[in-house]
Order: C-alpha cells, then sequence, then structure tokens
C-alpha cells in the first residue's frame, strides 16, 4: 500500500490492500508567523499582504492547545468544543472565535480518526471566513488545506486536491513561491498525486517543498524532515528501498530532536521505517520498528484508533511463520510417561525446561541407553489433564505441540 507521510498535526490510518498509518498532515497555521530563514537571515520571510485575524485565548483554548500538540487529540477535541459551545451560547459570538474553534476542533477531530465531524465543523468555519475575510485571504487558505486534508484520508482524492490547490494559489499570491507555508502546500499537492499513482508529479512537488524549507530554515529543520518521508515514501512504492529507508531514517532523526521518543508522530515515522525493512527481508528489525510503532499509538491513542489497530495488524502478520531456534536439552516422551511421573510418582531420567509432545521411535542399546530415530508429534490434548502438575513437578516453562 502506498503511503505517504503529512506533516504538521494529523493521525489516521489510510489504507488499501495493506494498511498503513496515517500520514501525518501538513497544516499551515495562518495565526503563526512563519520562522525566520536559517541560512538568509538578512531576508525574513514576507509578510501576508492581508494579515491573519487573531482569536483572543482564553484558558480553556491554551489547555486544549497543549493537549493538541502533546499527541492527545480526544481531550483536546473535548476541550475545544466546550469553548465552542461556550462561545456559541453568548448573545453576540464572535466571528473571529467561531471560525477559529470551528478550525481547531475540526482538525482534533481529523487526527482522532473521526473525519465526518471533522469535515462539517472545517466547512463551518470555511463559510465564516470567506464571509467576513474574502476569498483571498490566508485564513481561507488555511481552511481549503483542512479540508483537503480531510477528503485525502476518506481518500477522496479529486475533492483532496482540489481543495490543495485553492489554498495553494492564495499562498502564491499573498506570500510568493518562497514562502514556508507554501511547502506546506507542495507536500500535500505531493501526497494526493502520490496516492493516484502520479508518481513523478509527487516527486516534483516534494522537491519543491524541500528546497524552500532548506533555503528558508535549514537542513534541521522538522519541516524538512516531512519532505524527507514523503520522497522516502514514493521510493518506497517503486520498489527503491534503499532510497527509501534512507530517507525515512534521515527524517527519523530530525524528528526525534524536536519530538521526544513517544510522541504519536514518531510512531509514523517507525511504522514507515519497519515495513521498509520488512520489504529487504529483514524481519528482526522490522519486528522492532513496527512493535516501536504499535507502542506508541497504543499509549496514546488508545487500542481502538485507526492507526493502532492497523500497526497491530501488521505486527501480528510478521510474526506468523516465525522461526524459533532453541539450545539445549529438550525433554520428549509420550503421554505415558506423563501418566507415570505423575499418578504413580515415578523417577524422571532428567528434566528439562522444554517438553515436546511426541510419539519417540527408539530401540534400546546393550547399555540401556536409547538409540533415537525419530519423534512424531502428537496431540497435546492428550497430556492436558497432567500439565499442571508436570510443569510443577519438572519447572518446565514450554511445551512443543500441536
Amino acid at each position: 500500500m502506498k503511503q505517504i507521510l503529512l506533516i504538521c498535526a494529523a493521525m489516521v490510518l489510510l489504507g488499501c490492500a495493506k494498511k498503513a498509518p496515517e500520514q501525518q498532515a501538513n497544516v499551515p497555521d495562518a495565526n503563526q508567523t512563519a520562522q525566520p530563514p536559517v541560512k538568509e537571515p538578512k531576508q525574513p520571510p514576507a509578510k501576508p499582504k492581508v494579515e491573519p485575524i487573531n482569536a483572543k485565548a482564553t484558558p480553556g483554548m491554551e489547555a486544549a492547545s497543549k493537549a493538541y500538540e502533546a499527541g492527545n487529540y480526544r481531550e483536546a477535541a473535548r476541550l475545544y468544543t466546550v469553548e465552542l459551545a461556550a462561545e456559541e451560547a453568548k448573545p453576540a459570538p464572535s466571528w473571529v472565535q467561531l471560525s477559529y474553534l470551528y478550525n481547531q476542533l475540526g482538525r482534533a477531530l481529523d487526527n482522532a480518526g473521526l473525519y465526518d465531524k471533522a469535515l462539517e465543523h472545517h466547512q463551518k468555519s470555511l463559510a465564516i471566513r470567506l464571509k467576513q475575510l474574502g476569498p483571498e485571504h490566508l485564513d481561507v487558505a488555511q481552511s481549503y488545506n483542512n479540508i483537503g486534508l480531510v477528503h485525502h484520508k476518506r481518500a477522496e482524492y479529486n475533492k483532496a486536491l482540489e481543495h490543495h490547490l485553492k489554498s495553494l494559489a492564495i499562498v502564491l499570491k499573498q506570500l510568493g513561491p518562497e514562502h514556508p507555508i507554501a511547502s506546506f502546500n507542495y507536500n500535500n499537492i505531493g501526497l494526493v498525486h502520490s496516492e493516484r499513482a502520479e508518481y513523478n508529479k509527487a516527486l516534483e512537488n516534494y522537491h519543491k517543498a524541500l528546497e524552500i524549507d532548506v533555503k528558508r530554515l535549514g537542513p534541521e529543520h522538522p519541516d524538512v524532515a516531512t519532505s524527507y518521508i514523503n520522497i522516502g515514501s514514493v521510493h518506497h512504492v517503486k520498489g527503491d528501498y534503499d532510497k527509501a529507508l534512507e530517507n525515512f531514517q534521515r527524517a527519523l532523526g530530525m524528528r526525534i530532536k524536536q519530538l521526544g521518543l513517544e510522541h504519536p508522530d514518531l510512531a509514523l515515522h517507525y511504522w514507515w521505517i519497519g515495513v521498509t525493512l520488512k520489504e529487504k527481508n529483514d524481519i528482526s528489525k522490522a519486528k522492532e520498528f513496527i512493535g516501536k510503532s504499535h507502542t506508541i499509538f497504543l499509549k496514546k491513542l488508545g487500542p481502538n484508533h485507526p492507526d493502532t489497530k492497523n500497526a497491530k495488524a501488521e505486527l501480528d502478520a510478521l510474526m506468523l511463520g516465525s522461526i524459533v531456534y532453541l539450545n539445549g536439552l529438550i525433554y520428549t516422551a509420550c503421554e505415558g510417561v506423563y501418566m507415570c511421573a505423575i499418578e504413580d510418582d515415578a523417577p524422571l531420567p532428567a528434566m528439562s525446561a522444554a517438553n515436546f509432545h511426541s510419539s519417540p521411535a527408539a530401540n534400546i542399546r546393550e547399555d540401556g541407553s536409547f538409540d533415537l530415530g525419530a519423534v512424531t508429534a502428537t496431540a497435546s490434548f492428550r497430556f492436558a489433564k497432567w500439565l499442571p502438575q508436570w510443569m510443577a513437578r519438572t519447572g518446565a516453562r514450554l511445551i512443543i505441540g500441536k
């Protein structure tokens, strides 16, 4: 399955034949000032020709924002819902507050995997912004982008591309072709092309984003990691696993510096590295990285989130057919030995932590020892009634049977 990482704040699993953890989405926030360039400090980012409209922060909104940044998306959605209800109950609600809260609640719901509700709130925010700010405001571009992300996750790629292109057109007009926010748009457009198997167009947009980010933000900025992971995703789909792994590992290093070791976004990086290692037939390391992704998803998002379920399914699939190598003594005997040992308290010639349920075929040598020619696996239910006492007496920890 071809899946690509969307960067900034959204997590969900997209799926075709094989489901991949959702790609984290580039969500340009017009309410934040763009970071200054690193390589060219004398050339600050272009100022918006249409200034963003800032909502008034409340303690509840700040708490919701902290929950969102920590990856607690359902808690963020709950807190934003409380704030929205309070604003709507006022005699004269502020359209600025309403549009902001609809937008932020939509993002939280999106990341929580509740796409229908997310789309509903993003569309409400867009309607207010179009009416109050006009069709070329940066906040309108933000709404188009967020709506595009939800359509992407619903596999509605034509609608996703339509909204991302609308967002890009506004950003290019207001901020110019080299602004960091434009790179968000290029990445998200590339994601849609990749889902449509238009890989050359996808790479074209990803490289545009990478060029902008390296030039304006520096080579170690987390937004640069977004482009690397997306470029790696295309190489993965095309079967060039070495190039894919190179890009994924480079992106992971950047994101660890920014987010720490347990942020939900890192789970996506671990997942991509894991599935790439699986394709390279490095099953042991694949289990390690996909296991890391599942652990983070489970802790941060819970067992019922699509990302958690799909990571678990991928991990379970890797466990099927696993080969286990044992060194040391394995005790093997038919059920009669179990019966004598437990019911008659007969002495055992040897004991082992591993028991193999079998019917051995052996000859007795002159010295009384046995020449074991072969063993045939036998049904373990024959041994069932003696197992608790057997394990207590022998210290057995592993039963091999059928």
